[in-house]
């Protein structure tokens, strides 16, 4: 597994990459949209031709209580159930950020 590191500043301040790693282009990445951070992350993922979709944070606070009986928050927890939304098709297309 590689570790990837994504800049919060603007996109004209931002340095491209040389190229997007192979391994991305056959990965669907999936984002709970929360807050403002998440659009940075689009929008470079949209640059380099990644495929990306939103989950609904209510089917992800939902789906968290469904599976145990509590929704406390935990960030690896979250990502399980975002990927299961996904792999259920429960998700919505990203349009442009």
């Amino acid at each position: 597994m590689r570790n990837y590191q994504f800049d919060q500043a603007p996109p004209s301040q931002q340095e491209q990459p040389a190229n997007t790693p192979p391994v991305l282009l056959k990965v669907l990445f999936g984002i709970e949209p929360a807050g403002h951070y998440w659009m940075s992350l689009a929008e470079f993922l949209e640059r380099h031709d990644i495929k990306t979709v939103m989950v609904n944070p209510m089917h992800v606070k939902k789906s968290k209580e469904l599976d145990n009986n509590s929704s406390t928050k935990k960030d690896e927890k979250d990502a399980h159930v975002i990927a299961r939304l996904i792999q259920d098709g429960r998700y919505s297309k990203l349009g442009r950020v």
